[in-house]
């Protein structure tokens, strides 16, 4: 193939183990791309190295982020060095949480968490009681979520 050919660097990498995937013209519209295991090189035809599925998590992975993949046992482990391999699946480590469980009253339609395991009575009295968990992000410290685990709402209405 003449260097000057309009698909020779495509052809390139494919002689140097790329998967190509190929599309044409029908009428006015583009076919989907295809995979094909022997291109060839039409003009009017369109070639590409066929887009690595894991691109989204390699360019997260380059930019610093942590990767997991599945082992065999259906456990996520840390990837240090991920080969990318497209029989493997990978995903973003998940963020570190932090969980705090509080007693926390009900007054005025605020929730007011009182950091005690038991509020003084002073503090409750005649206020619903809730047991909540406040989901923080361990790296940042923020807030994430809340959640009301028990309540005694209803028995005060």
């Amino acid at each position: 193939m003449d260097k000057n050919h309009k698909w020779y660097q495509m052809a390139k990498a494919w002689v140097e183990g790329a998967e190509i995937e190929t599309r044409y013209k029908v009428g006015n519209q583009w076919t989907e791309w295809e995979s094909t295991a022997n291109p060839t090189w039409y003009k009017n035809s369109e070639y590409r190295v066929k887009p690595n599925p894991h691109q989204h998590l390699i360019d997260a992975f380059n930019k610093g982020a942590e990767i997991e993949y599945l082992d065999a046992y259906g456990a996520w482990v840390s990837a240090t060095t991920p080969q990318w391999t497209l029989n493997t699946k990978y995903r973003l480590k998940p963020k570190k949480v932090i969980k705090r469980r509080f007693v926390a009253y009900i007054k005025n339609g605020d929730l007011v968490p009182t950091w005690q395991h038991q509020p003084p009575k002073e503090m409750v009295e005649g206020n619903p009681i809730a047991i909540v968990d406040y989901i923080f992000d361990a790296y940042t410290n923020e807030l994430k979520g809340v959640n009301i685990i028990n309540s005694n709402v209803s028995d005060a209405a």
